[in-house]
This record gives structure tokens, sequence and C-alpha cells, in this order.
């Protein structure tokens, strides 16, 4: 079981396949293996070295309670000591939701050290607070409701998402969710890195229309998938993969 180390935290990887290095970085309340579980890994294999990350505060990493450590710009240097301890000068980075903000920060903090994006349902110009209005306007909740306890519970919803809920760390978890509030305006980057970029999100998910603007300022393109939410999406892989592997090849070759 292959761990890097950031500072005292160890993060946990696996590595499959061969090729140009692929950095997969999954959402909120999931572990790197799910990429594999989806369909993604097994199409990706064949062309890249696939490396399925678990991000800090899940599954086999390390779940600190210091709020500083789930920080963007930590969150981006979790992946530099993943690429480094791979010996990896560079890799292309694919991320879904809480992946995909941490891929805005590579584009901020770390162009220099990818070769392509691929980001699926984060808006980078409103952040996490898009849904939050959404949930306010569209369902009727409250502006002041304890968020993280919303989507903890949208995460029991997901029948593989309840064992890495149940084997957390509720305090680490909630510094997890808390470190990607107020990250609004993150599309500058994305325009600036020069970093080939593919978003992609669900025609159904309020993040959708900031995304496809932010791909367009960037020079990007943008994936909509029909008939789909923010968790729906992700299952979509046959969809997205079409989009994708053509993109990355592109990328990376």
């Amino acid at each position: 079981m292959p761990f890097a180390r950031h500072g005292e935290h160890k993060l946990h990887y696996e590595v499959t396949g061969s090729g140009p290095v692929l950095v997969m970085h999954p959402g909120m309340y999931e572990v790197g293996s799910a990429w594999t579980l989806k369909g993604y890994t097994p199409a990706l294999r064949g062309q890249f070295t696939v490396v399925e990350v678990d991000p800090l505060a899940h599954g086999a990493s390390d779940a600190p309670h210091d709020p500083s450590a789930y920080t963007l710009e930590r969150r981006v240097g979790d992946v530099l000591e993943v690429l480094d301890d791979l010996g990896a000068d560079e890799a292309a980075y694919w991320g879904y939701s809480m992946g995909a903000w941490v891929g805005c920060g590579i584009a901020k903090f770390a162009p220099q050290r990818c070769t392509a994006l691929v980001l699926g349902a984060w808006d980078p110009i409103g952040g996490i607070e898009t849904a939050y209005d959404d949930a306010v306007q569209r369902l009727g909740m409250s502006a002041d409701s304890d968020w993280v306890e919303v989507v903890r519970r949208m995460a029991y919803a997901a029948p593989e998402q309840v064992p890495v809920v149940d084997a957390g760390d509720p305090q680490a978890f909630r510094l997890s969710h808390h470190g990607f509030e107020g990250q609004a305006g993150l599309d500058a980057a994305l325009a600036s890195a020069g970093v080939p970029l593919l978003m992609y999100c669900g025609s159904s998910d309020p993040y959708h229309d900031n995304i496809g603007a932010a791909a367009k300022r960037a020079g990007g393109q943008f994936a909509s998938i029909p008939d789909a939410d923010h968790g729906t999406t992700t299952w979509r892989a046959q969809e997205i993969l079409a989009y994708a592997l053509p993109f990355l090849s592109a990328a990376t070759r």
C-alpha cells in the first residue's frame, strides 16, 4: 500500500496501468478506488499510468484535526507530494467535485506540473455556495442549514459512499468540507494557467452554467451531460470518457 508524505501527513494512493501519469482525485466522501468502481480506470489504464488518490480525511490517508491541512494550497501540495513520490515531474490531472476544486488549485499554484486538466462538477466561479443558494431558492432550505450535515446525508444515499462515511472521522470530514467553502473566483486561475482544459457537468447540476462559462473563458472544452445531476453525472463514465479520452490523448502525447 503506497503512501506519500506531506509534512506529518500520509496520503494513500494506488497505481495501475502504463503510459503518461494521470492523477485521479475523487469527491467528498469518496476514495480513489471509486474511479475503478465507476469504470474510468479500467478504460484508462491501457493508455495511462492511473494514480487513484485517497484525499486527506478519506480512506487510508491521514485525517488530521488541523484546519490548515485542508486549505486549497495544502491540498495541491498533497497531489504534488504524490507526484514526487512517484518520481514524476508532471502529470495530467482528473478531479470530480471536491477533486475538481483541487484541480483549480493546481491551475493556480502549480500549472507547471500539469499537462492537462479534466474537471467535473465544480463551479470555479461561485464555488460550493452556488449549490447552497440553489438549495435555498429551489428546495426551500434554510440559508443557515448545517451544510456539512446536508452533504453527509446525501452521501448516505449513495451505497458505495456509506462505508467511507462510516469509517471516517466526523471532525476531519467537517474540516475537509469547510476547506472548500468561500472559494469563489478560481476561474481566473484556469484562464491564466495555460493548461489544456476539459470541464464537464450534468445538465441538472446547479453548477452547470457557471462551469460552461468558466471553460469558455479559459479557452477549454465543455461537455454537458444531459439529464444528470451532481450525484449521477459521475456514473456516466462511458459518455464522459468519450470526451476525455481523445482530449487526454491529444494533450499528453
